[in-house]
């Protein structure tokens, strides 16, 4: 799988921070899991994003987004539920691992139809809650 250059120039707010401080999480074709602004689509042990998270973890994105890859193609609502599933308790175990001082926002899976996104945010343990303008979950 490739990977989207990282834009790491220096502009006019200055360079974008060492390590990501807002990762989303999007199992997409062709993309890795993990995005931030400044970053763009990394693996989850990209040594250069720095986030040094636990072999099980990385290892379970790893499946997760190949999994996205070989489901493309399949008309089964059950197995895009379960990859729905799974891409939520993978952000939520990425917003344990890396605390309180992050944010880790799950999109769903983009070629899962409209039952696959949703915007969840957490921060450590705790479900950060939208604004009253801002809905959650665009349909489950």
């Amino acid at each position: 799988m490739e990977r989207e250059p990282s834009c790491r120039r220096v502009g006019p707010q200055g360079p974008p921070p060492r390590h990501p401080l807002a990762i989303t999480v999007e199992g997409q074709y062709g993309l890795y899991p993990l995005h931030a602004k400044g970053f763009g689509s990394f693996a989850p042990d990209d040594p250069a994003v720095g986030l040094r998270l636990p072999d099980d973890l990385a290892s379970a994105f790893h499946r997760w987004a190949k999994e996205i890859e070989t489901t493309l193609t399949a008309d089964d609502d059950d197995r895009w539920r379960r990859l729905f599933l799974d891409g939520e308790e993978l952000s939520r175990r990425l917003a344990r691992e890396l605390g309180p001082a992050r944010t880790v926002t799950y999109r769903g899976v983009a070629n899962g139809g409209l039952a696959s996104l949703t915007k969840v945010t957490w921060r450590g343990d705790q479900q950060v809650r939208p604004g009253p303008s801002a809905p959650q979950t665009f349909a489950r």
